[in-house]
């Protein structure tokens, strides 16, 4: 059986296992069940094994499905924030240590032992490894399928949580591999198969052309292997947006409510910078500090910062000028605003469009057919990457963030139009 990326399938653990469909999505617990109706692999956790069902000696694990449920992300249960983006291929996931003290925790552990195999140079070792399924429940009694893949990344770092406050946990970075060959659909029977024949080098009929390569090739072949959407589609406003009654709608009307009413819509700069600095960082990038610029002198630009590509002397800097707009959610940011910070750009530098609001179907087709140089960051980005900055530096409240970030704002800025800058010396 057959499943798509992005598809949405209906998720109850005590859901009939005979019945495939249930309304107009396929079962989740018939899809896991076929291979032994008596152990259905569940997502109760975060980070679950996948038994296997056949009796040998030292089976390798079939799999491992790890599941994110934004809907609880900020929360005591989970005090971190996922990051799926299947469409470039990236997901970052934190695992499952929630205070202070064990960072052995039981997922955690699971996952680090696959990061041996995962990782290592040697295929006869990656041939024990298990591959990564990825799910996320976006609403309750539904999960969306975001493709498989494995660990290429792991990180020790800190977290906070208004429960236990500061405390150390990984984060895993995992690759999602390509099926464009196999029409974005990923065969469930690979993993009955694994789960059937659990010998280390049996070979499974079933097993996508990406693991096969990735099996010979180890990491190295990742840059062709991960899944990349090319001509990616517009974004509708639903999705740009925080959902009805999440958390996320919250800290967005918060920030919207303050730099409007409290502090100064000029102010929504320094946190645009912050938002786009923290992207960047996520993306892997080595970052310039960067700054607001005046309102006396911004010439359109509201912030510049920059990041670095290569290492050592083998490097150059990419200047980023961006405008930021504190908008009411529900009015579209059109093409003409997006013009404007193109027009900005020089030579060596893109662009990023920070906005409360979200990104009009006419802009965003401007932006990738004239193929834009411009990051494009819409309310519930916003939101996300808020509340996440708000966590790093210690704060329960946003709004206590905010604050925080109008103290400081002086320090952030400088005087410089960006015709006078040299990205080699001042970037």
């Amino acid at each position: 059986m057959k499943i798509s990326i992005g598809q949405t399938l209906k998720y109850q653990k005590s859901m009939d296992m005979a019945r495939e469909l249930v309304g107009d999505h396929l079962n989740y617990t018939h899809l896991v069940s076929r291979a032994s109706p008596s152990s259905k692999p569940l997502l109760e956790k975060g980070i679950t094994k996948v038994s296997p069902i056949s009796q040998v000696e030292d089976p390798v694990i079939p799999a491992i499905l790890i599941r994110s449920s934004p809907t609880k992300k900020g929360k005591g249960a989970n005090p971190w924030y996922d990051v799926f983006d299947s469409w470039n291929g990236r997901i970052e996931y934190f695992g499952d240590n929630k205070s202070p003290g064990d960072t052995q925790s039981p997922g955690n552990k699971i996952l680090l032992d696959q990061a041996e195999l995962h990782m290592s140079k040697d295929p006869e070792v990656r041939q024990a490894a298990a591959p990564m399924v990825f799910f996320e429940g976006q609403k309750k009694g539904e999960v969306t399928f975001h493709g498989f893949g494995v660990i290429e990344k792991v990180e020790l770092v800190t977290q906070f949580s208004v429960d236990e406050g500061f405390f150390s946990n990984y984060k895993f970075t995992f690759a999602v591999f390509s099926l464009a060959d196999q029409e974005e659909a990923f065969d469930w029977g690979w993993i009955d198969e694994r789960r059937c024949s659990a010998a280390l080098g049996e070979s499974h009929s079933l097993a996508p052309k990406s693991w096969r390569t990735w099996l010979k090739e180890g990491n190295q072949s990742l840059a062709t292997l991960r899944r990349r959407v090319l001509g990616r589609a517009t974004i509708a406003r639903n999705q740009q947006l925080p959902s009805t009654g999440s958390s996320e709608e919250a800290v967005l009307d918060s920030v919207y409510d303050y730099y409007t009413n409290i502090s100064g819509k000029h102010n929504f700069e320094l946190l645009s910078l912050q938002i786009v600095n923290s992207i960047l960082k996520q993306s892997g990038a080595s970052l310039g500090s960067g700054w607001v610029t005046k309102a006396s002198s911004d010439r359109g630009v509201d912030f510049v910062t920059s990041f670095r590509i290569g290492s050592g002397f083998a490097t150059i800097p990419v200047g980023v000028v961006g405008q930021a707009k504190c908008e009411l959610p529900s009015s579209g940011t059109g093409g003409i605003n997006l013009s404007r910070t193109v027009s900005r750009l020089h030579r060596g530098w893109v662009g990023a469009y920070v906005t409360t609001s979200y990104f009009t179907e006419a802009s965003q087709r401007e932006v990738l057919e004239d193929q834009y140089p411009l990051l494009l960051v819409g309310g519930k980005e916003v939101a996300r990457v808020t509340t996440l900055l708000a966590t790093e530096c210690g704060f329960s409240q946003v709004i206590d963030y905010l604050r925080d970030l109008d103290l400081r704002k002086s320090d952030w800025e400088k005087n410089m139009p960006i015709h006078q800058i040299d990205i080699y010396r001042d970037l």
